[in-house]
């Protein structure tokens, strides 16, 4: 088994000629092949994912990209994990498909964390800022501020 999950993580690192970015599996295809390491796996690729931020390279929308698609591997196999949502919210930004994505990744959080105010406050600003759903935004901002630990400014943004 492990020789098995080391092979599939090695996959990771192979990098397609002139693209810099590394290949991602299919988030369903690498649940159903990590054979119980389903965590061990999610971290690998969490790595990867703070690399593509950390690097001296600027986050453009091909990297950003990439990283979406390391963070939705990231929360397919290990989807209580909590950073990861609100990580990729941050960076998915360069056009409305990103900002979509970034939502889809973020609504995984919510149904994983439904008391965590910061998922929808991030829900709620992308709506508003990135895409002009004001009602949404609203919607989801007013669900962030009825939750425990919400700060007190959140209610005025509403």
């Amino acid at each position: 088994r492990q020789r098995v999950a080391h092979q599939l993580a090695q996959r990771g690192i192979e990098r397609p000629a002139g693209d810099g970015t590394a290949f991602v599996p299919d988030p369903k295809q690498v649940r159903a092949l990590a054979l119980g390491f389903d965590a061990l796996l999610a971290d690998f690729y969490w790595l990867q994912a703070v690399q593509v931020v950390g690097s001296s390279e600027s986050v453009d929308q091909g990297r950003a990209d990439h990283l979406g698609r390391l963070v939705d591997v990231v929360t397919t196999l290990n989807p209580e994990v909590d950073h990861p949502y609100r990580f990729a919210a941050i960076w998915l930004t360069h056009d409305e498909r990103q900002v979509r994505e970034s939502i889809r990744l973020l609504e995984r959080g919510i149904a994983h964390h439904p008391d965590d105010w910061r998922n929808h406050f991030y829900a709620g600003f992308a709506r508003f800022f990135y895409l002009g759903e004001y009602e949404l935004a609203a919607e989801a901002l007013e669900r962030a501020v009825r939750l425990p630990g919400a700060p007190a400014y959140l209610p005025r943004l509403v």
